[in-house]
């Protein structure tokens, strides 16, 4: 995605970038915490089914094959997308072997982070099987949804990491410390959604959340104090 570096960063001031930092920190902590607290019905047959997609998933595409093509794919569908979310102008789609580019006029930072923060593959997939579970539900349609979001969202961690540790020019518009940040709290709450949605106690899960930000504060305040 290409644009003036300079029209970006004055939409979003390097001051409040620096103060947004630890607030994101603390937010993705707090999910993060949560998760390992929450209350995982391991009965649940959907969970399973998603978490073996996910498994096979990152064995595939970490270890086998990355299908780099595919991912530059989808990487500049989620620019392109989001930047008609936010009713921008863009021109010029290419797409490349290895990378790719989209002309957004005005983008902001969800425009420009979309596609660290977008699983566009698991998207796409979960709004084709909702065309796909119109009329008659078959037994199998719920397993293999949940294992292809599972799957699809394995593509979109493996190649997020492997892009991100190769560098990529979209996280210097906002800074890679901030972009890095707000990627990792996107994803952190996704997961933590998806998670809730399987366990079947969503309302509690939400609730634990809430009790987990207020423990956190409550442990901060006493590192302070003990200063």
């Amino acid at each position: 995605m290409s644009e003036s570096r300079n029209r970006l960063t004055a939409i979003l001031p390097a001051t409040g970038r620096i103060l947004l930092i630890p607030v994101m920190l603390w937010a993705s902590a707090g999910i993060i915490h949560g998760m390992a607290r929450m209350p995982l019905d391991l009965q649940a047959r959907d969970m399973w089914y998603c978490l073996l997609g996910f498994s096979v998933g990152l064995v595939l595409f970490a270890l086998c094959s990355p299908l780099i093509r595919v991912y530059v794919i989808g990487h500049e569908l989620s620019h392109y997308l989001v930047a008609k979310l936010f009713k921008r102008r863009t021109r010029n789609f290419r797409v490349g072997k290895t990378s790719g580019s989209v002309d957004v006029h005005r983008p902001n930072v969800w425009i420009v982070l979309a596609p660290y923060m977008v699983p566009i593959y698991t998207v796409i997939w979960l709004l084709i099987m909702a065309v796909v579970s119109i009329g008659d539900r078959p037994e199998w349609l719920a397993p293999v949804t949940v294992a292809g979001v599972g799957l699809t969202y394995a593509f979109h961690v493996v190649l997020t990491v492997i892009m991100l540790i190769q560098g990529q020019t979209d996280l210097k518009f906002y800074g890679p410390a901030f972009s890095i940040c707000l990627i990792i709290l996107v994803n952190s709450a996704c997961v933590y959604g998806a998670l809730a949605v399987l366990s079947g106690n969503l309302n509690s899960c939400m609730s634990l959340l809430g009790t987990t930000y207020v423990d956190q504060w409550q442990w901060l305040k006493g590192m302070i104090e003990g200063f």
